[in-house]
């Protein structure tokens, strides 16, 4: 206050952990100032370039800088005020300061995918959206939690915030543990606070570290993706009713956005969902025109609400690229976050990754082309790809128990026993499934009632489209025995390909084929696309009139096609299923 600090100023704090920091930033925030943490161990100068790209923005100064005792100043030519509890002295009487819920509260500094880091600046009514969202999800009270990484990254806001609005404490583990170890494993040993909040990283480790907690009744996951075999692999390591959370947000939707409680019976997929909105938050998935997409589709998850940032500091072409109109609600806006998801049943959200090149390093966001940038700078590079690949990590293929299906298939998970999603959704249904489509006995009890009713040259009439499907339905008529005639409808379109696949199988199996055809194409095709938006039903209307004809013509009673239910209902009978709709007839 003394320095003149205030409203419309942006204050920077080397966010050590320790006890200063947290008093530095209640300090700025009393100003009405907006603060910005930045990470001590960060090499010096990237440090620069965050306050060189901070100084350039519309606030109205950025400093002095913050440097809580201990700590190094990012730069001895920058103005810098050290912070030591000793010798902190209140002003005569608290700061009178006039803000609104639309001022900043705090900037943090993410990778950029332009080559240098950007800043996202948070307002006051977003923070407090999620804090107090998150009091009555985390606390029934007051609520001890465990500071143990960078407050230079949006994780740590719930480890700092959350413990102070509800009377609780704030338990903070230095930069390095006993012994130079990792400090999650110090927070797991210590078991003095009852919420810790970590990435999927942090838990792998604590799955390494031999003992057991007791007070630690809280786990909230944050920052990559939560596999399910990483909960698993912890689950005997704290209290039978631990409550364990998989809270999903980028920076720019203010720390947290949907979350999904772990239920160790439900949850048998290979990743975690990440659930459900928070409070006062819209999620949309689209696709590339912008248009919601239906169940089990994956598209770009797009957040609107009160958690939504101002923007990006100092980049306005990326804030207008990102932070866009709200289609669905007017007058609001939508972060576009890049992240891919799909809609599960019961309204849950699946995280199925990036549609660009960012990347998860043990939660902290990193764009490849922030790397790539920083290497071409070298004079003896003339440029660079980064890949992305975890030490160790196996990256084979994977394949389904079952079906086969491999895991790197868009539209797929695997569950616990490598079983594909696919496969377990069919297993809901497969009583239904196999008395609809029927089974290969009760083909073979037809095909034995064809031959022996048979009066004339052929047993059956196959409708050959020379595809896979009508390829292998032809050549299994034949091995059972029968003799088709294969009809094949010319509608003035179909591939050269096609003809010379049909050419073969006929000649392979011995049979006899005709073509067939109508002077009309052209009329049903445009009836067909004025009556049904396709051109598919008047091509099987053609097909099955032209077939009973030439069927009646050489007195053969059965037609067999290679078009199965499943294909001619494909676009309906999921659906049907689903509310129980089976019988055959009906459908």
């Amino acid at each position: 206050v003394r320095r003149g600090v205030g409203r419309g100023d942006l204050v920077p704090i080397m966010a050590a952990r320790c006890a200063e920091t947290i008093v530095a930033i209640l300090a700025v925030l009393r100003t009405g100032a907006a603060y910005l943490p930045l990470n001590p161990r960060e090499p010096p100068l990237r440090l620069s370039r965050i306050l060189a790209d901070a100084s350039r923005s519309p606030f109205r100064r950025v400093q002095p800088v913050l440097v809580p005792a201990g700590s190094a100043a990012p730069d001895s030519a920058i103005d810098c005020l050290h912070v030591a509890l000793g010798d902190v002295v209140p002003p005569d009487s608290p700061p009178d300061t006039a803000r609104t819920e639309n001022d900043a509260a705090y900037v943090i500094y993410t990778s950029g995918s332009t080559g240098s880091p950007k800043g996202v600046v948070v307002e006051h009514r977003s923070i407090a959206n999620y804090l107090l969202w998150a009091r009555g999800q985390y606390a029934a009270g007051p609520v001890d939690f465990a500071l143990h990484t960078t407050p230079a990254v949006d994780l740590t806001l719930t480890s700092i915030f959350l413990p102070l609005i509800t009377g609780g404490r704030v338990r903070i583990f230095g930069e390095e543990g006993d012994g130079g170890e990792i400090p999650i494993i110090d927070v797991f040993r210590a078991d003095d606070v009852d919420a810790v909040k970590l990435t999927p990283a942090h838990l792998q480790l604590i799955a390494q570290v031999p003992g057991r907690a007791r007070r630690i009744r809280t786990l909230i996951l944050g920052g990559e993706d939560l596999k399910s075999a990483t909960v698993r692999g912890v689950l005997d390591r704290f209290p039978a009713n631990t409550r364990i959370f998989n809270e999903y947000g980028p920076t720019e939707a203010t720390v947290g956005c949907m979350i999904h409680e772990y239920n160790a019976t439900r949850d048998q997929w290979a990743s975690v969902p990440i659930g459900k909105p928070i409070a006062n938050t819209s999620i949309y998935l689209v696709n590339e025109s912008n248009q919601p997409v239906p169940e089990g589709v994956i598209g770009e998850i797009c957040i609107g609400g009160a958690g939504v940032a101002r923007g990006y500091l100092t980049q306005t072409d990326e804030s207008a690229d990102k932070f866009v109109a709200n289609p669905f609600a007017g007058g609001a806006r939508l972060y576009r976050s890049g992240d891919l998801g799909r809609w599960s049943r019961g309204a849950r959200l699946e995280y199925l990754g990036r549609r660009d090149e960012q990347t998860k390093i043990r939660g902290v966001r990193v764009e490849a082309a922030e790397v790539q940038a920083a290497i071409r700078q070298h004079a003896g590079v003339t440029d660079s790809v980064v890949i992305v690949a975890e030490r160790g990590a196996r990256r084979d293929v994977e394949f389904c128990e079952l079906c086969g299906i491999p895991s790197n298939h868009p539209d797929v998970q695997f569950d616990t026993r490598g079983v594909c999603s696919l496969c377990v959704a069919f297993d809901r249904f497969r009583e239904q499934a196999q008395r609809y489509f029927r089974t290969p006995d009760d083909f073979a009890a037809l095909a034995a009632a064809m031959e022996k009713g048979n009066s004339g040259q052929y047993d059956c009439l196959a409708l050959f489209s020379g595809g896979k499907d009508s390829t292998y339905m032809l050549y299994k008529l034949v091995e059972t025995g029968l003799k088709p005639l294969a009809f094949t409808l010319d509608n003035g379109h179909i591939s050269e390909g096609a003809k010379a696949n049909i050419a073969r199988a006929v000649a392979d199996l011995g049979i006899d084929h005709t073509y067939g055809s109508t002077p009309h194409m052209p009329e049903i095709f445009a009836d067909s696309l004025a009556r049904y938006s396709n051109v598919c039903n008047g091509c099987f209307k053609t097909i099955y009139t032209l077939s009973v004809n030439l069927a009646r013509e050489h007195d053969i009673g059965h037609i067999v096609t290679g078009l199965s239910r499943g294909q001619i209902f494909e676009t309906r009978l999921h659906d049907l299923f689903r509310f129980r709709i089976f019988d055959s007839a009906t459908i």
